[in-house]
């Protein structure tokens, strides 16, 4: 995973959280049967109409010894 797509990824949870304690409903699919992923992890993507939104996330079950999930450093990205 590109620093660049990391943070986009940082940036949509914490726009999706923020949405969320505003009581605005997104519509949740699992997706995970439409990309390749190690057991443990799935993915979702979400759609709302008014106003229009588009996200997605990962659910990673942390309670598999298989799986790793590392923190990066940040570092701010110039052109977005």
């Amino acid at each position: 995973m590109t620093e660049k797509y990391f943070n986009r990824l940082i940036l949509l949870f914490l726009l999706t959280g923020a949405l969320s304690v505003r009581g605005q409903s997104v519509t949740w699919t699992d997706q995970t049967s439409n990309v390749s992923l190690p057991p443990g992890v799935r993915f979702f993507s979400g759609e709302k109409n008014n106003p229009l939104l588009k996200a997605w996330y990962i659910d990673i079950d942390l309670h598999n010894a298989d799986i790793a999930v590392r923190p990066y450093p940040y570092k701010p990205v110039s052109n977005w």
